[in-house]
């Protein structure tokens, strides 16, 4: 399984799955995603947004929502500003 693969893996099930994660800052958490993708980290951030967008419109908010809730709210807002940067 690819990098990316078994993170969107790790993501999508993560949710369901309380107190399992590792709690970072936005920097951290973009940060890993642009090492991971090999890219910077405001296109990595961009990225990261616009499949948190998709997700959200393929499961009319249902998953979005769960992973939402298993962040603070900085990290949270970050990641889910929409591909524009701004909910």
């Amino acid at each position: 399984m690819s990098g990316r693969a078994a993170l969107r893996r790790r993501v999508a099930t993560a949710p369901d799955q309380p107190a399992t994660g590792v709690p970072m800052s936005n920097r951290e958490f973009f940060d890993r995603v642009a090492q991971r993708a090999d890219e910077s980290t405001p296109k990595a951030a961009h990225e990261a947004r616009c499949v948190m967008e998709v997700v959200g419109e393929a499961t009319q908010g249902a998953l979005t929502d769960k992973i939402r809730h298993s962040m603070d709210d900085e990290l949270a807002g970050s990641l889910f500003a929409g591909s524009s940067g701004g909910a």
